[in-house]
Parts: C-alpha cells; structure tokens; sequence
C-alpha cells in the first residue's frame, strides 16, 4: 500500500498516471472551448483509465455525446474520480 505521506517505498506504491493538456484552445471559438466541459483545463487520469478518456473525448469532439447527456455525466466522473 502506498504511503501517503511520503516517498514511496517500492514501484508498486507508483500509479502509472498521464496528463491531458488541452493546447492552444485560445485560436478556438469560446463556445466550442466551453462545450468541451471538463476537456478545456489540464488534468491527469490513471493510465488504466485511457481507452475510457480516449473515447470521452472523441464523443466531446466529435459531438456523439450530446444526445445522452446522463451518459456523459457518468463517464466524466469515471475519469475524473
């Protein structure tokens, strides 16, 4: 288990994370920007998360998502939390 309050102690302690980093969205419309929802600001997953983000993001982008919003609530909590 890892230890909260320090170093960790061995490579099981690590989480493999990644960053998502949204770049020059100021070129971007500002509603396109904020239709992107939690997509628009940097934040980092597990790396066990990434097929989930990846389609996240290609139903944001792609505008498939927008039809079933109680869908999109619940992927956006998956990958956040």
């Amino acid at each position: 288990m890892a230890d909260l309050q320090g170093e960790p102690k061995s490579k099981a302690d690590l989480v493999p994370s990644l960053q998502y980093t949204p770049l020059h969205l100021e070129k971007e419309a500002e509603d396109f920007v904020e239709s992107l929802g939690f997509l628009n600001k940097p934040f980092f997953f597990e790396r066990e998360q990434l097929a989930l983000f990846l389609r996240t993001l290609h139903e944001n982008v792609s505008g498939e998502g927008k039809g079933d919003e109680e869908d999109g609530e619940d992927i956006e909590a998956n990958v956040l939390g």
